[in-house]
């Protein structure tokens, strides 16, 4: 193939090429076809592989592995090939998405995202070209709407992008399902009403929430459900036996009590969650800090208001807290949790005493990143009698009672026996871990290439008078330059390391460099023949550094 930009030779070829990357599902993959491999490794070109043949992708997908080992996406794949092979498409990558569901708008599927910036690229990050995609069913690809207009848009930045569904043996023309969602064909007009009755739905939320009646949906903890014999609405009239236990928390939590002693406590009681999973400090923290608690409701991200005052709206069902009490809940939580995972940060308008979003912005959506360096890397290494090691992970705590500095803790409700001093912790890591990542990255270059489908984003833009299927397309490739561009830096964040340079990173920063040569680090309980303000002792603390 030809030259690429950086002078690389476009369609070539590593053994780690492909691979799902840190932080993305297991179950999730893309890599180069196996034939492909095994041509590239006798040293052939990939022109002379393709002979001709149109550059294509398979995609599979199923929503649980029933066949186990990947056996059902694995058939998909045959089956894709085959049909490849009868239209003279040539399969140079492969993408799946095992046991991810497709119907879920909150569930994301990796391998769907990277085929979808590998399109819109017109070529996959080796340079391999990708012309189309071929699946076995239109419901592999995409269940929600929003799937397959991202899916057609993509296909449609190449003249000749094509989709092919197997078991239909239908060859799909792309150009007229872009039309057909803009325009008015019989598609069109079925995915547009299926977008009118979301904006329905929608609306009927906001009505009802506007008037102050609840609006349904899943049960909350701490309300009773719906009863059709009485008439009763779901979420309106409290339960005496769990309202208790949700005031029980909030007023734990508005004391200063730690979540995860609010979440063993509930765990002790023996209190059932609404869907009888376990407690954790993420349920806990959603249950207190819901708005539902003081009256309020959200509708997509934003606060219900009146519109003459601006205040917020307060609905009429039976309540635990008040407003005061639910701000003290959202400041100290830092967020607050909505039912689509959005974590949004407020502050008081002292004018008018109501909760009021920043000004910075109408929600302001936080950084997740955790406020401990080490959360997570630390393990428990208390031993029992049997001589097994308790293992579990080690949290931040902050200082209080006689502990004048933060500490990390293990947090197994059966354990619990090893703590120790963070900022020491910190420091001792930190000394192990920058020897490594000196050794290891100091001498590395960074990645300085080019956004691959920058040419296609320049002619985008240069469009005059464009459709409004090409402000779409536009609007898809500005968001994959800007994420091209934040993976970039995180990727070039070790490229020639120094010491010098750790203390300007931020803590997501440095938890990314301490992922990249720290495996864990094992907290040893304090001999008991020491006292508890015995000095700091490094041996202590075990830092497991990762193989080369």
């Amino acid at each position: 193939m030809r030259g690429g930009r950086n002078g690389k030779r476009e369609g070539s070829w590593s053994p780690d090429s492909g691979r799902a990357g840190k932080g993305v599902s297991p179950a999730s993959y893309w890599a180069p076809h196996p034939s492909l491999v095994d041509s590239l490794s006798l040293g052939r070109d990939v022109d002379e592989w393709l002979a001709g043949r149109v550059p294509v992708a398979s995609y599979a997908r199923v929503s649980r592995d029933a066949a186990g080992a990947g056996r059902g996406v694995g058939r998909q794949h045959l089956n894709n090939d085959d049909a490849a092979s009868r239209l003279g498409w040539a399969v140079v990558y492969r993408f799946a998405d095992n046991g991810v569901t497709a119907s879920d708008p909150f569930v994301e599927r990796p391998a769907f995202l990277r085929l979808l910036r590998d399109l819109r690229a017109g070529r996959t990050a080796e340079g391999f070209s990708v012309r189309g995609v071929i699946a076995v069913e239109e419901e592999r690809l995409a269940r929600l709407q929003r799937d397959y207009l991202l899916l057609c848009r993509a296909l449609a930045m190449d003249d000749g992008g094509c989709l092919y569904l197997v078991d239909k043996e239908q060859l799909v023309d792309v150009t007229a399902e872009m039309a057909a969602a803009h325009g008015g064909s019989p598609l069109g007009t079925r995915q547009g009403e299926s977008d009118r009755m979301s904006r329905r739905r929608l609306r009927s939320v906001r009505d009802h929430v506007n008037e102050g009646r609840g609006t349904g949906g899943p049960r909350r903890f701490g309300w009773y459900g719906p009863d059709v014999a009485t008439g009763r609405s779901t979420n309106t009239i409290l339960d005496p036996c769990e309202s208790i236990h949700l005031r029980s928390a909030i007023d734990m939590a508005l004391a200063g009590t730690s979540w995860t002693a609010i979440t063993d406590w509930l765990t002790e009681k023996s209190v059932p969650t609404v869907r009888g999973s376990r407690w954790t400090v993420a349920t806990v923290q959603s249950m207190v800090t819901n708005p539902a608690v003081c009256g309020y409701r959200m509708v997509s991200g934003e606060l219900a208001r009146y519109r003459d005052s601006g205040r917020p709206v307060v609905g009429t069902w039976q309540t635990v807290a008040t407003p005061e009490e639910w701000l003290r809940l959202v400041e100290r939580c830092g967020r607050w949790h909505s039912p689509g995972g959005h974590r949004a940060t407020y502050k008081q308008d002292q004018s008018s005493q109501s909760i009021r979003p920043s000004t910075r912005k109408r929600i302001e959506v936080v950084d997740l990143g955790r406020k401990y360096l080490l959360s997570g890397f630390l393990l428990c290494g208390y031993t029992g009698e049997d001589g097994s090691m308790c293992g579990c992970k080690m949290g931040g705590q902050p200082a209080r009672g006689t502990n004048k500095h933060p500490s990390y803790r293990c947090v197994a409700a059966k354990c619990r026996k090893v703590g120790r001093r963070a900022d020491l912790v910190d420091a001792h890591v930190e000394s192990a871990a920058l020897g490594a990542l000196e050794e290891r990255y100091g001498n590395t270059e960074p990645d300085e290439s080019a956004f691959p489908a920058g040419e296609r984003l320049a002619e985008l833009r240069a469009v005059q008078n464009p459709t409004e299927p090409t402000r779409m397309q536009l609007h898809d490739l500005e968001q994959d330059r800007a994420d091209f561009h934040a993976r970039q830096e995180d990727r070039n964040l070790l490229a020639r390391f120094t010491r010098d340079r750790w203390a300007a990173y931020d803590i997501r920063q440095k938890r990314l460099a301490l992922a990249a040569v720290v495996h864990s680090v094992v907290i040893r309980p304090v001999p008991r023949n020491r006292t508890r303000n015995a000095p700091f002792d490094p041996d202590l603390v075990e830092v497991v550094l990762k193989a080369r």
